[in-house]
């Protein structure tokens, strides 16, 4: 005997009706179906299968596996985001750009590619053969719809409009040789499309035969490389819309490519296929955080930014290049992330993790470009130098105090009245605070206080 699966009634549950819409092709009416109990018609059922077993040519359905259908359901609750069995860290992330042969820049490569998953436009500068473009090359190597800009005449990028505009990035090495004439074209595309603004440009037709319109829709990420001791240097409008990353150029770092290079001679390397294997784990899961639509974060540490920040003018517009980010590790470490689902929208909670790692990634950089961009009427030598990392367990239990209070997310609560504990406890096991970092393949363990826990 077979049930017919092919009759809506037959899909009565929660889970049921998700599986009937999805597997089945059935349409429910939401309101009516919510307000229903499981109720099955017997009498239908028995006419139904009684004519299964006298008719021959009656559809036989192969059983789905509904063990994997009702776990599937489970996880796929907020629509624009799916659990899935990748559980890449930003460690395992930091591993692949090493086995490329990148050392010393576990900072750089885990900031350039945040920045990317949250479609934030970036540069890596540092001093011509410090390997910024041949780092930036290893994440294009990992993005979807990357086009590349070769050198070319000043009008050229308008030429190239309809291939630019089929990308979702826009790749720009050695920037100041496209930018060597202040008047160029390709400096206005830029601020344009980081101001989220189509760029338009009417170019008139050879022996005046008429004009042409050239367009290239925004939506579009930017990624540069940029040699420091290069005569040309952004303005500050494009400072501020472009993250700027540097490369490392102390003696620490020299060091380390030394000591590298001598150990690599006597050491047992990574085989080729397990290479070949995180690699391709690495690219199928930025694919999956950037594909992410209308994914919305709810921070509840951004207080503390607030009050760690110095207030200029300048940092006003920068800190969104710290909270870009922020977003880009909350996405990065979906799968590990709590989510809830309010009038429509999907909403991921930043945990203290990506605080942590992005303090460590970028916090100094993101002070020191507030320092170069200083007006000469600042003076903030002092107020810089006060600046001290947080003190991790009050940052968390403000976190978990405004989750709990804030008249802010009173609508999360009563939505989904667990969600803070899960939050919570997804964090912290038996009073330790456990966070995973991009530079130890151990998680770190931080106790917290009694009278804080």
């Amino acid at each position: 005997m077979k049930l017919n699966v092919l009759n809506k009634d037959f899909f009565q549950t929660e889970s049921g009706r998700r599986i009937g819409k999805k597997y089945f092709g059935h349409n429910f009416d939401e309101k009516k179906e919510a307000e229903s109990v499981f109720k099955i018609n017997k009498q239908n059922i028995d006419r139904t299968i009684s004519q299964t077993e006298n008719d021959t040519s009656a559809v036989q359905l192969i059983e789905p596996d509904f063990k994997n259908i009702f776990q599937e359901s489970k996880e796929v609750l907020t629509g624009n985001i799916r659990k899935t069995n990748n559980t890449l860290t930003l460690h395992d992330l930091v591993k692949h750009y090493k086995n490329k042969e990148i050392v010393g820049e576990e900072s750089l490569v885990c900031a350039m590619t945040l920045a990317a998953i949250n479609n934030s436009s970036f540069g890596v500068e540092g001093f011509s053969g410090s390997g910024k473009t041949y780092i930036v090359d290893k994440l294009i190597e990992l993005l979807p719809d990357v086009y590349k800009i070769q050198q070319s005449s000043e009008l050229a990028i308008f030429n190239i409009a309809e291939k630019i505009n089929g990308s979702k990035y826009i790749y720009i090495p050695e920037l100041q040789k496209a930018m060597q004439n202040r008047k160029s074209p390709i400096i206005e595309v830029i601020k344009d499309l980081t101001e989220g603004k189509d760029s338009n440009r009417i170019v008139t037709r050879r022996k005046g035969s008429g004009v042409k319109e050239f367009s290239i829709k925004s939506g579009v990420t930017i990624i540069y490389t940029l040699a420091v001791e290069n005569y040309f240097k952004k303005d500050e409008e494009s400072s501020r819309r472009l993250i700027r990353l540097r490369t490392d150029a102390s003696e620490t770092h020299l060091e380390e490519i030394h000591e590298y290079k001598a150990k690599k001679r006597y050491s047992i390397r990574e085989s080729e296929e397990n290479k070949k294997a995180l690699e391709n784990k690495v690219k199928e899961h930025l694919r999956e955080c950037i594909e992410m639509d209308d994914v919305r974060l709810i921070d509840p540490f951004s207080n503390q930014i607030m009050n760690m920040i110095p207030k200029t003018q300048k940092s006003v517009g920068y800190i969104d290049h710290y909270y870009s980010l922020l977003d880009g590790s909350a996405k990065f470490n979906f799968n590990n992330r709590k989510k809830a689902n309010i009038d429509g929208k999907t909403y991921l909670l930043v945990n203290l993790e990506d605080h942590y790692n992005v303090y460590q990634i970028y916090f100094k950089e993101f002070i020191q470009t507030l320092k170069d961009l200083e007006n000469e009427d600042e003076n903030l030598t002092t107020e810089y130098a006060s600046i001290q990392e947080p003190e991790w367990v009050s940052f968390f239990c403000s976190g978990d105090n405004i989750l709990r209070e804030s008249s802010q997310l009173e609508q999360l609560r009563l939505k989904i009245p667990s969600i803070v504990d899960e939050w919570y406890n997804s964090q912290v096991c038996n009073g330790i605070l456990e966070i995973s970092t991009y530079y130890e393949q151990d998680k770190i363990m931080i106790p917290l206080k009694q009278n804080e826990a």
